[in-house]
């Protein structure tokens, strides 16, 4: 996502949420993974710049690889299932 100047609370997402797999994304990718083994709290509303959201307890796996080009992250769930993954491929 990017900054909107004409509405600051309204960032301007520049890459598809139903996408995995981004290459040179043009704005900013961020992950908030708040699941550190405190109490859970309910999430209300789902902003259109999110991709997903998940209440539950878990760890997220960040590798880069290719030279730091590549970044792969993968969110485990407490069972050792996967519940959410996506990789960054920056070129040039």
């Amino acid at each position: 996502m990017r900054y909107n100047v004409n509405n600051s609370f309204n960032p301007i997402v520049t890459d598809s949420a139903n996408s995995h797999n981004y290459t040179n994304p043009q704005g900013r990718i961020f992950t908030i993974v708040g699941t550190a083994g405190a109490r859970l709290f309910p999430l209300y509303g789902h902003a259109p710049y999110i991709a997903t959201q998940y209440i539950g307890h878990g760890l997220l796996d960040v590798t880069m690889t290719n030279n730091g080009k590549t970044l792969n992250a993968k969110f485990y769930v407490n069972d050792g299932s996967v519940k959410d993954r996506f990789t960054i491929n920056k070129h040039g």
